[in-house]
């Protein structure tokens, strides 16, 4: 039984995992935590999410070994809903813990809960909105839990909205999981993650683009106007295929943004883009925003999407950003 001792949960080290769990199917693996002292939000998404999803779809047993409720690092882990969420029986269940200004626990967007909002909110007012206002509607209230600057709120919501969009209609899944944290000091930085079990991006542009591997599918995914569903170009809400090259290129400019998928991950920070072999079987997406930062962040939107607009038609492509791609509402 192969044992994996753990000292943090970073964003390599889930990766890591996820690789070794693909590797082992019907294999029994054990978590060592005894020694765990620290955890980062988006790695533990991942880890309890890829945990989860090998126990149930093949016969791998994980286990834990070296938990004490008494350590600090482990009672975080169970408060934001690491645990529940990777099957084992210890911790908060997920969304039972609140948040706070500090962090967003471990929780669940279902689009079924949302298209249930959307149809009460027809019954009592007769008013008709599209599902995105919904999406908005729980992208602000998230944000929320953690800040309420009004530029943080706006930044955050528009990153979350855009995120969930994405996993809507384009992952082929019907709910994601999403977590959050903002740190204080010399690196004061929110930190997002959400994660979906749906087809991956691959599987998502291969009917529109033929992409036949993960690397080309990733690369392709974050340059404008590129989209598995067919770019519409009307409606405020329409699917224009701005989104991920919008939120990659924040992440260049103000702090990380990676996206893994498949066999492969791309992370873009500093103004570069960087492929890496980070394993994941649907779509998982970090988004680091410097605090220091917030306040530029929804003015840049707009002019990142007229550099794409550009960007697109030099490659052939006619794309013009959705009215609600540059803006929060």
């Amino acid at each position: 039984m192969p044992e994996i001792k753990l000292t943090n949960i970073d964003t390599k080290t889930a990766f890591k995992i996820a690789d070794i769990l693909a590797n082992s199917e019907k294999e029994n693996i054990t978590l060592d935590i005894s020694k765990l002292s620290f955890s980062f939000p988006f790695g533990s998404l991942v880890l309890a999410n890829e945990i989860a999803y090998h126990v149930e779809n093949f016969n791998t047993d994980v286990w834990i070994s070296g938990y004490s409720k008494l350590k600090e690092s482990h009672s975080y882990l169970g408060h934001i809903g690491f645990y529940k969420t990777a099957l084992f029986d210890l911790g908060k269940e997920l969304g039972e813990a609140k948040g706070s200004r500090t962090y967003i626990p471990f929780n669940k967007i279902s689009k079924h809960c949302l298209l249930k909002k959307q149809s009460e909110y027809e019954d009592e007012y007769g008013i008709t909105h599209p599902l995105q206002y919904f999406i908005q509607l729980e992208a602000v209230k998230i944000a929320r839990i953690i800040t309420t600057v009004p530029e943080e709120v706006d930044a955050l919501a528009y990153c979350f909205r855009e995120i969930i969009r994405n996993v809507f209609e384009h992952g082929e899944i019907d709910e994601c999981m999403l977590c959050g944290q903002k740190y204080s000091g010399q690196n004061a930085r929110v930190e997002i993650g959400i994660i979906d079990n749906g087809c991956g991006i691959a599987n998502s542009l291969k009917d529109n683009f033929g992409v036949t591997t993960d690397r080309q599918a990733l690369n392709l995914c974050l340059q404008p106007g590129i989209s598995g569903k067919d770019v519409k170009k009307d409606g405020i809400w329409s699917n224009s295929g701005f989104g991920l090259y919008i939120l990659s290129e924040l992440g260049k400019r103000f702090g990380k943004f990676m996206l893994c998928s498949g066999e492969h991950g791309i992370e873009c920070s500093r103004g570069k883009a960087k492929l890496n072999d980070y394993r994941f079987h649907g779509t998982a997406i970090q988004l680091c925003i410097d605090l220091n930062h917030f306040k530029e962040v929804m003015s840049t939107i707009d002019q990142i999407a007229s550099e794409g607009e550009k960007i697109a038609q030099s490659e052939g492509r006619t794309a013009k950003a959705s009215k609600h791609s540059r803006m929060l509402w």
